[in-house]
Protein backbone atom coordinates (compact mmCIF):
# COMPACT_ATOMS: atom_id res chain seq x y z
CA UNK A 1 0.00 0.00 0.00
CA UNK A 2 1.28 3.47 -0.93
CA UNK A 3 0.76 6.39 1.45
CA UNK A 4 1.59 10.08 1.35
CA UNK A 5 3.44 11.46 4.39
CA UNK A 6 2.98 15.18 4.98
CA UNK A 7 5.64 16.77 7.21
CA UNK A 8 4.22 19.49 9.44
CA UNK A 9 6.14 22.62 10.33
CA UNK A 10 7.58 21.21 13.56
CA UNK A 11 8.41 17.72 12.36
CA UNK A 12 11.49 15.92 13.70
CA UNK A 13 13.72 13.43 11.91
CA UNK A 14 16.05 10.73 13.22
CA UNK A 15 18.46 8.60 11.23
CA UNK A 16 19.91 5.26 12.30
CA UNK A 17 23.65 5.25 12.96
CA UNK A 18 25.62 2.95 10.59
CA UNK A 19 27.01 0.70 13.35
CA UNK A 20 24.16 0.68 15.85
CA UNK A 21 20.78 -1.05 16.03
CA UNK A 22 19.61 1.07 18.98
CA UNK A 23 16.84 3.61 18.58
CA UNK A 24 18.42 5.65 21.40
CA UNK A 25 21.56 6.11 19.29
CA UNK A 26 19.74 7.38 16.20
CA UNK A 27 20.99 10.87 15.35
CA UNK A 28 19.01 13.91 14.19
CA UNK A 29 18.48 13.74 10.45
CA UNK A 30 17.56 16.05 7.59
CA UNK A 31 15.01 15.70 4.81
CA UNK A 32 17.83 15.76 2.24
CA UNK A 33 19.29 12.58 3.75
CA UNK A 34 16.25 10.46 2.88
CA UNK A 35 16.92 8.10 -0.03
CA UNK A 36 14.72 5.99 -2.26
CA UNK A 37 14.50 2.52 -0.71
CA UNK A 38 14.97 3.70 2.89
CA UNK A 39 12.67 2.20 5.50
CA UNK A 40 10.77 4.76 7.57
CA UNK A 41 8.54 4.87 10.62
CA UNK A 42 6.26 7.86 10.93
CA UNK A 43 4.55 9.13 14.09
CA UNK A 44 1.46 11.15 13.30
CA UNK A 45 -2.21 11.11 12.36
CA UNK A 46 -3.67 9.33 9.34
CA UNK A 47 -6.88 9.84 7.40
CA UNK A 48 -9.65 7.22 7.33
CA UNK A 49 -8.20 5.04 4.56
CA UNK A 50 -4.62 5.54 5.80
CA UNK A 51 -3.50 6.88 2.45
CA UNK A 52 -2.25 10.17 3.90
CA UNK A 53 -0.48 10.97 7.20
CA UNK A 54 0.31 14.24 8.95
CA UNK A 55 3.66 13.42 10.55
CA UNK A 56 5.36 14.80 13.66
CA UNK A 57 8.38 12.50 13.75
CA UNK A 58 10.11 10.40 11.10
CA UNK A 59 12.68 7.68 11.83
CA UNK A 60 14.55 6.34 8.81
CA UNK A 61 17.35 3.97 7.94
CA UNK A 62 18.87 2.19 4.98
CA UNK A 63 18.89 -1.54 5.68
CA UNK A 64 20.28 -4.46 3.75
CA UNK A 65 20.10 -8.26 3.96
CA UNK A 66 22.63 -10.72 2.55
CA UNK A 67 23.04 -14.47 2.28
CA UNK A 68 26.52 -15.49 3.41
CA UNK A 69 28.74 -18.37 4.53
CA UNK A 70 30.67 -18.29 7.80
CA UNK A 71 34.46 -18.26 7.42
CA UNK A 72 35.62 -17.83 11.03
CA UNK A 73 34.71 -16.53 14.49
CA UNK A 74 36.69 -14.13 16.67
CA UNK A 75 35.57 -14.70 20.27
CA UNK A 76 37.62 -11.82 21.67
CA UNK A 77 35.99 -9.26 19.36
CA UNK A 78 32.62 -11.07 19.18
CA UNK A 79 32.72 -10.91 15.40
CA UNK A 80 32.31 -13.43 12.63
CA UNK A 81 33.90 -13.27 9.21
CA UNK A 82 31.52 -14.22 6.40
CA UNK A 83 31.57 -14.35 2.61
CA UNK A 84 28.70 -12.52 0.91
CA UNK A 85 27.42 -15.09 -1.61
CA UNK A 86 26.10 -12.50 -4.06
CA UNK A 87 29.16 -10.23 -4.11
CA UNK A 88 31.75 -12.92 -3.27
CA UNK A 89 33.31 -10.52 -0.74
CA UNK A 90 34.25 -11.03 2.88
CA UNK A 91 32.46 -9.01 5.54
CA UNK A 92 33.32 -8.69 9.22
CA UNK A 93 30.06 -8.87 11.16
CA UNK A 94 29.85 -7.69 14.76
CA UNK A 95 27.29 -9.22 17.12
CA UNK A 96 26.03 -7.08 20.01
CA UNK A 97 23.59 -7.77 22.87
CA UNK A 98 20.96 -6.00 20.74
CA UNK A 99 21.49 -8.27 17.73
CA UNK A 100 18.80 -10.90 17.13
CA UNK A 101 20.83 -14.05 16.42
CA UNK A 102 18.87 -17.28 16.06
CA UNK A 103 19.04 -20.70 14.40
CA UNK A 104 15.78 -21.24 12.52
CA UNK A 105 13.53 -24.16 13.36
CA UNK A 106 12.22 -26.50 10.65
CA UNK A 107 8.77 -24.90 11.04
CA UNK A 108 10.02 -21.40 10.29
CA UNK A 109 12.23 -22.59 7.43
CA UNK A 110 9.16 -24.20 5.85
CA UNK A 111 7.12 -20.99 6.21
CA UNK A 112 9.89 -18.86 4.68
CA UNK A 113 10.41 -21.33 1.85
CA UNK A 114 6.70 -21.15 1.02
CA UNK A 115 6.78 -17.37 0.97
CA UNK A 116 9.77 -17.27 -1.38
CA UNK A 117 8.45 -19.95 -3.71
CA UNK A 118 7.08 -18.41 -6.88
CA UNK A 119 3.33 -18.69 -7.19
CA UNK A 120 2.75 -19.82 -3.61
CA UNK A 121 1.05 -17.89 -0.86
CA UNK A 122 3.05 -17.73 2.37
CA UNK A 123 1.96 -19.89 5.29
CA UNK A 124 2.68 -16.99 7.62
CA UNK A 125 3.20 -13.29 7.16
CA UNK A 126 6.08 -11.17 8.48
CA UNK A 127 4.27 -10.17 11.66
CA UNK A 128 3.60 -13.84 12.45
CA UNK A 129 7.17 -14.94 11.87
CA UNK A 130 8.88 -12.20 13.87
CA UNK A 131 7.68 -13.33 17.33
CA UNK A 132 8.42 -16.96 16.46
CA UNK A 133 11.99 -16.07 15.51
CA UNK A 134 12.53 -14.01 18.65
CA UNK A 135 11.35 -16.89 20.89
CA UNK A 136 14.03 -19.23 19.55
CA UNK A 137 17.16 -19.75 21.73
CA UNK A 138 19.80 -17.04 21.40
CA UNK A 139 22.69 -17.91 19.09
CA UNK A 140 26.26 -16.79 19.79
CA UNK A 141 29.15 -16.51 17.39
CA UNK A 142 30.73 -19.56 19.04
CA UNK A 143 27.70 -21.63 17.95
CA UNK A 144 28.53 -21.01 14.30
CA UNK A 145 30.95 -23.18 12.35
CA UNK A 146 32.91 -22.44 9.16
CA UNK A 147 30.67 -23.30 6.21
CA UNK A 148 27.39 -22.51 7.98
CA UNK A 149 24.98 -20.55 5.80
CA UNK A 150 23.49 -17.42 7.37
CA UNK A 151 21.27 -14.51 6.43
CA UNK A 152 22.29 -11.19 7.99
CA UNK A 153 20.48 -7.86 8.04
CA UNK A 154 22.25 -4.61 8.96
CA UNK A 155 22.26 -0.85 8.54
CA UNK A 156 24.02 0.27 5.36
CA UNK A 157 27.26 2.16 5.93
CA UNK A 158 30.10 3.61 3.89
CA UNK A 159 32.40 0.76 4.97
CA UNK A 160 30.70 -2.29 3.47
CA UNK A 161 33.43 -4.60 4.79
CA UNK A 162 32.43 -4.11 8.45
CA UNK A 163 28.83 -4.21 9.67
CA UNK A 164 26.84 -4.65 12.88
CA UNK A 165 24.15 -7.33 12.68
CA UNK A 166 20.56 -6.40 13.40
CA UNK A 167 19.45 -9.95 12.65
CA UNK A 168 21.55 -13.05 12.01
CA UNK A 169 19.74 -16.24 11.06
CA UNK A 170 21.43 -19.63 10.80
CA UNK A 171 19.90 -22.90 9.64
CA UNK A 172 18.98 -21.38 6.28
CA UNK A 173 20.74 -23.97 4.07
CA UNK A 174 17.42 -25.49 2.88
CA UNK A 175 16.22 -22.08 1.74
CA UNK A 176 19.34 -21.34 -0.26
CA UNK A 177 19.38 -24.82 -1.82
CA UNK A 178 15.72 -24.53 -2.84
CA UNK A 179 16.40 -21.15 -4.42
CA UNK A 180 19.39 -22.49 -6.35
CA UNK A 181 17.45 -25.47 -7.69
CA UNK A 182 14.69 -23.14 -8.85
CA UNK A 183 17.16 -21.09 -10.84
CA UNK A 184 16.26 -17.83 -9.08
CA UNK A 185 17.92 -16.06 -6.14
CA UNK A 186 16.10 -15.89 -2.83
CA UNK A 187 14.15 -12.66 -2.42
CA UNK A 188 16.28 -10.97 0.22
CA UNK A 189 14.69 -7.61 -0.49
CA UNK A 190 11.50 -8.69 1.26
CA UNK A 191 13.53 -10.18 4.14
CA UNK A 192 14.90 -6.69 4.76
CA UNK A 193 11.42 -5.50 5.61
CA UNK A 194 10.32 -8.65 7.42
CA UNK A 195 13.29 -9.12 9.72
CA UNK A 196 13.70 -5.55 10.96
CA UNK A 197 10.23 -5.18 12.43
CA UNK A 198 11.50 -3.91 15.80
CA UNK A 199 13.90 -1.34 14.37
CA UNK A 200 12.69 2.15 15.22
CA UNK A 201 10.90 1.19 18.42
CA UNK A 202 12.11 3.34 21.35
Amino acid sequence: MTAIVVLNGNWRSKLYAPNSVKFSEARPGRFEELKIGDQVRALGTGNEDRSRYATEELVSGSFRAIAAVVVSHDAAQNTILVTDLAANKRIETRLTPDSIARRLSAEIVQALAARNKEGSAPDQGPRDLQPLIEKLPHLSGADLKPGDAVIISFVNSEDASRVTAITLLAGVEPLLKTSTRGGQPINLGSWNLDLNMNVGVP
